[in-house]
């Protein structure tokens, strides 16, 4: 039997399978490994058929490529086989050639420059359209500029061509050439006004795509197109009054709902440009909402859609305006979950123009919290948040509220809606008492899931208003207590498991608990029936710090008790004080540094300096930086607070340091003011190139808020400089952009602050913003900066600032 190249390469030739087979083996894989196995092979032969330049297989072999790299396997080898295959004259050859460069090859590869001078030849074939429609396609999908360049006059040639298969193909190419090259533009500008009166529907899609395109590049091509408004306007018309289109293009009874969109997604972009043809757009958009049925299907509602976001672009009378929205109220009553996440999406963004149209639909709004979906209560809640006034305050946290009791097992739903209820509740308060009775039920219903910085506003609130310390003191306890069945019976005293509601309390025990015993018969007038019942004792509050310090609470909540405990030993009488003492110096031999490290400080303290010790344990001064102390009930946002210079911030550490007298806290008359003059003398921020470098592990946070932002810091010290290096990144789900950070320092310091190497935070931790700061601190003495970020997150203009006074 002979062995010869002959029979070696008939031997090659039987091994070829077809993709049918190829597929079939493939899916009897039984794991991973025998798949991987299955296609090394097969590439391994694909491969020698390439290097053999065989003719006969090539076609079945780029087949077969395609299909692994779909699989997610390289195939990267077979590009220039591709390129064989559309030079060649079979039809076959060529499909199969075209797929594979539209697959493997993008517009970033220098290999798709080879293929110009064969797709400009597929393009002028008149022998067979179909040649052309694949040449084109291919085109559109991974022309380059240098392409653009090449062939762009021989797609204008395709495009003023009389087929209709063949223009509409052309066109959607040419919108991938402006795309990519945009001085390319003059080139296709005559030919539009052509082709928006034809008659195809394909083609005037297309053209609509191609208008679209050219005014998201730059607006001031909107006055040189403003012509074809009229035609647009007249088309549109036609679908929505008159049955002209052939059951092909009629979806659900909508007169082709694609074309629909096109063009008011066209017109749309007129408005932005800032053509001003409102009359004439209102009425074609009004018919087009009058003659859809809000209840048929996804085509009707994606065409009422894009007539609603044109809408609100325009500005139009409110009763255009007021029928959008009570459209988008009757989307929400919808049994499809998408079309009622669309809407609760469009009221948010409307509410902003149109307050009062969108709170008429607050009932429907509230019914969505109780959806099965869990992306529809999210935009419920957000939304619900964003239609609160003084009016609606009380009844919508009321819902709220409602909502989180039956939402307990979602952490991340309770974190979101305990959160805004607190901070809205704050700003549109009917009067203090409501909102701390609510606090306090937010807090119990939360659990865990309440954010540290809700809980540092909440204490900075009750120490600037002092109406509300004893009445939050007493709720506070008793939502504390609240799993105690016998009150009355000083063993059974039951703590909650929560760290957040245990924090708040053990602090305002600390500073208010003696107010809280002598005042309590006074406030039972005042309380709900749900708290009359119940009367602390001291004991009670020795019994609570007791069971609280051996609970399971974590070793930050611990630190708060021990504080307050300590507290409470100038506050209870001497039997319990001493009680209290025994209690904290158990802690002295903890594992736990922070904790072993007070309880070793109020043992001093108690042992060395019990004569001074009730001058330490005094309540905190009363924070009077703020002109109003009640402002915070307001209906102003919390972000308009005052902003003190970072001087007024540490008066008692100024007062030790320099050896003069703490500033006296006083109301400055014009908040804007003060808010722009903190950063009035700012060096200039000199330019300054950052590497986009990963993260030090010596970098330490200092700082994370709830827009997922996320402020790591290094700092390096030599001599009297602190070079300074920030590290933010964004956590979220959505981007962040236009970021910019601005740092104020102390008088006694001076600060040169480098620009970032970004602006755009992507979402999920995709990118980092790196930035650098020097410090020169010639007296040496206490470093403290206030770092303000100021970001647009969700279309929002966002400020949020902190202070940094740790430096190593």
């Amino acid at each position: 039997m002979s062995s010869g190249p002959i029979s070696k390469l008939k031997k090659k030739f039987q091994s070829v399978t077809k993709l049918s087979d190829t597929i079939r083996e493939i899916r009897l894989c039984k794991t991973a490994a025998d798949e991987r196995e299955y296609v090394q092979k097969e590439c391994a032969i694909i491969r020698d058929y390439f290097r053999e330049e065989n003719c006969v297989y090539r076609r079945r072999n780029v087949g077969k490529l395609l299909y692994f790299y779909m699989l997610g396997y390289p195939a990267h080898f077979g590009q220039m086989e591709c390129l064989k295959l559309i030079i060649s004259n079979n039809f076959g050859d060529k499909k199969i050639g075209y797929l594979g460069i539209m697959l493997l090859l993008n517009d970033k590869q220098v290999v798709q420059l080879l293929i110009t001078n064969s797709i400009k030849s597929d393009l002028t074939n008149t022998d067979s359209p179909y040649v052309v429609g694949i040449a084109i396609t291919a085109l559109a999908n991974i022309c380059s500029a240098d392409v653009t360049r090449n062939i762009a006059s021989t797609v204008l040639d395709l495009i003023e061509g009389g087929d209709t298969y063949i223009k509409k193909k052309a066109i959607l190419c040419a919108v991938r050439m402006v795309r990519v090259l945009p001085d390319i533009v003059d080139v296709f500008s005559p030919c539009i006004f052509k082709l928006i009166n034809d008659n195809n529907n394909g083609v005037q899609m297309a053209t609509a795509s191609l208008i679209i395109e050219i005014l998201r590049i730059s607006k001031k091509y909107a006055d040189m197109y403003e012509p074809c408004i009229p035609v647009l306007l007249r088309n549109l018309r036609t679908l929505v009054q008159t049955g002209s289109c052939t059951s092909d293009y009629t979806i659900d009874s909508v007169n082709d709902p694609f074309l629909q969109i096109k063009i008011i997604e066209a017109l749309r972009w007129f408005i932005i440009s800032g053509i001003n043809q409102t009359q004439n757009m209102s009425d074609v958009l009004t018919d087009v909402i009058t003659h859809n049925d809000l209840t048929s299907k996804n085509s009707g509602t994606a065409v009422l859609y894009e007539a609603i976001t044109a809408i609100m672009e325009m500005n139009t009378s409110s009763n255009l305006r007021t029928l959008a929205i009570n459209v988008m109220g009757q989307f929400l009553v919808n049994s499809d979950p998408n079309i009622k996440c669309i809407a609760l999406n469009l009221l948010l963004k409307v509410v902003k123009i149109d307050f009062r149209s969108v709170q008429r639909h607050r009932s429907t709004i509230l019914d969505a919290l109780r959806d099965k979906e869990m992306i529809v209560k999210r935009y419920a809640i957000e939304l619900s948040f964003a239609i609160i006034n003084s009016n609606t305050v009380e009844y919508i946290i009321e819902e709220l509220v409602e909502f989180m009791s039956k939402n307990r097992d979602n952490e991340r739903l309770k974190s979101d809606c305990a959160s805004g209820i607190i901070l809205v509740s704050e700003r549109h308060a009917i009067d203090k008492r409501w909102y701390f009775r609510t606090v306090a039920k937010v807090l119990a219903l939360a659990g865990n899931s309440i954010r540290d910085e809700v809980i540092a506003s909440l204490i900075q609130l009750l120490n600037e208003v002092p109406q509300l310390q004893t009445f939050a003191t007493h709720l506070l306890f008793i939502e504390s207590t609240c799993e105690t069945s016998n009150f009355n019976d000083f063993s059974e005293i039951k703590i909650t498991p929560f760290n957040p509601l245990l924090k708040i309390c053990c602090w305002t025990l600390g500073e208010y608990g003696d107010l809280l015993i002598e005042t309590q018969q006074e406030l039972k007038t005042i309380l709900p029936d749900v708290y009359k019942t119940k009367t602390i004792t001291e004991f009670h509050i020795l019994k609570f710090i007791e069971n609280c310090l051996s609970s399971k609470c974590d070793d930050s909540t611990k630190n708060f008790i021990i504080t307050a405990a300590f507290k409470l030993t100038s506050r209870l009488g001497s039997s319990y004080s001493d009680k209290i003492n025994k209690l904290i110096s158990i802690y002295k031999i903890s594992r736990v540094v922070e904790l072993q490290q007070r309880s070793l400080e109020y043992d001093k303290i108690v042992k060395v300096y019990g004569s001074i010790k009730n001058d330490l344990l005094e309540r905190i001064p009363r924070n009077i930086t703020k002109c109003n102390e009640n402002k915070i009930f307001a209906s102003e946002t919390l972000q308009n607070d005052l902003i003190t210079d970072i001087d007024e911030i540490h008066p008692k550490i100024l007062e030790k340091e320099e050896g003069l007298e703490a500033k006296d806290n006083k109301c400055i008359p014009n908040i804007q003011t003060d808010i722009l003059s903190i950063f009035d003398k700012l060096p200039d921020i000199k330019k300054y190139d950052l590497s986009n470098a990963a993260i030090p592990d010596e970098a330490q946070q200092i700082y994370e808020n709830q827009d997922g932002i996320i402020f790591k810091i290094l700092n390096s010290i030599l001599n009297d400089k602190i070079h300074i290096k920030m590290y933010i990144q964004n956590n979220s789900n959505f981007d962040i952009s236009s970021f910019n950070l601005k740092i104020a320092v102390p008088k006694y310091l001076r600060i040169e602050l480098y620009t970032g190497n970004d602006t755009h935070l992507q979402n999920n931790v995709q990118n980092m913003i790196t930035q650098s700061a020097l410090i020169y601190n010639p007296n040496k003495k206490k470093v403290r900066l206030r770092i303000q970020l100021s970001y647009i997150y969700r279309l929002e203009n966002i400020t949020h600032q902190f202070d940094v006074d740790h430096f190593t």
